[in-house]
């Protein structure tokens, strides 16, 4: 899903968690706003940097148009032989994280529901697009999934 989508729809979120919880005050509904739509994507810039040795957010997000485009060009049948992108963020393996961490500190209990509100809206995108939505479960089953295929230029 794109950026834009994810900040309507975290801020839409997130203010109904404001007024429809009394346990959501401002801060819970800031964090889970923040975490829904940048936190979890950071591991898109993350990524880009390592790759590129870029810091330029315009570079990232012209970087990362350019390889959406590219992606959607390959045919369907072709696109289950090359590798898909690891995002660290974006699997069950950072909720489980969160979670544990949320059991001492709750500001990780905010972030937590605003990375599964993340998560939900990217399944339901990847579902819309053909697009198979375990590619954003497992960070552990990309990477294995990975092994053997041909590399595209993520």
């Amino acid at each position: 899903m794109r950026p834009r989508a994810h900040l309507i729809f975290g801020s839409i979120f997130a203010l109904t968690c404001y007024f429809l919880l009394d346990v959501v005050g401002f801060n819970e509904a800031f964090i889970i706003w923040i975490a829904s739509w940048i936190i979890i994507d950071l591991d898109h810039a993350i990524r880009y940097s390592i790759k590129t040795g870029s810091f330029s957010p315009l570079k990232f997000w012209k970087w990362s148009q350019e390889r959406h485009e590219e992606w959607k060009r390959i045919p369907h049948h072709k696109r289950r032989l090359r590798q898909h992108p690891i995002f660290i963020l974006h699997g069950i393996e950072a909720l489980v994280v969160l979670f544990l961490l949320g059991l001492k500190w709750d500001i990780f209990n905010w972030i937590l529901i605003g990375f599964i509100f993340h998560l939900i809206f990217d399944w339901i995108n990847l579902y819309i697009e053909n697009e198979n939505i375990s590619y954003k479960m497992s960070v552990i089953w990309v990477f294995w999934r990975n092994c053997g295929k041909k590399k595209f230029l993520w």
